[in-house]
C-alpha cells in the first residue's frame, strides 16, 4: 500500500494522476492511516480539499448569476443613451451687438486708437526689459562656464 501511495504522490506532483488516483490520494490523506513519511504532505491535501469545497458553486447559483450582468449592462446602456439624447436646457448663445463698441465720431476713434497703441507700447517695453534681463543672465552664465 505504501509503495502504491508513493507512486501516486510522485505522479501527483508531476501532474500525471487521473481523477480516480487523486480521489485515492485524498481518501488516504483524510484517513487516520497516514504514515509518518507522508505526514508532511497532510496540510497540502487538507488545503486542496478545503479549496474544492469552497469553490464549488451550486447549479442554482450559476443560473442566477448569468442574467445579473446582462441586466446591469442593459440598465447602464439605457442610462447612457438617455443622457446622450436627453434634450439640453441650455440658453441660446446671445448675439453680440457690435455697434455698441464702434466709435460714434472721429475723436472717439482717435482716443481708442491711442489707447490701443499705448497698450501695445507698454507690452513691447515690458517684453524688451524682460528680454534684456534674460540676456544678461545668459551672458553671466556664459562667463561662469568659461
Amino acid at each position: 500500500m505504501n509503495d502504491n501511495i508513493n507512486i501516486l504522490i510522485q505522479k501527483y506532483f508531476r501532474a500525471e494522476t487521473t481523477l480516480e488516483e487523486e480521489k485515492e490520494l485524498k481518501f488516504y490523506f483524510s484517513s487516520q492511516e497516514v504514515s509518518k513519511e507522508h505526514s508532511h504532505l497532510l496540510p497540502l491535501f487538507h488545503l486542496t480539499t478545503q479549496m474544492e469545497k469552497s469553490t464549488k458553486v451550486s447549479p442554482k447559483k450559476i443560473k442566477t448569476l448569468k442574467w445579473k450582468p446582462l441586466v446591469a449592462a442593459s440598465v447602464t446602456l439605457l442610462f447612457i443613451a438617455g443622457l446622450a439624447f436627453w434634450p439640453k436646457n441650455e440658453p441660446p448663445n446671445p448675439t453680440i451687438d457690435w455697434s455698441l463698441y464702434e466709435p460714434q465720431n472721429e475723436q472717439e476713434a482717435l482716443l481708442a486708437a491711442k489707447e490701443a497703441f499705448l497698450l501695445l507700447s507698454n507690452k513691447w517695453n515690458q517684453s524688451q526689459n524682460h528680454l534684456e534681463s534674460n540676456i544678461k543672465k545668459v551672458e553671466k552664465l556664459h562667463t561662469i562656464i568659461k
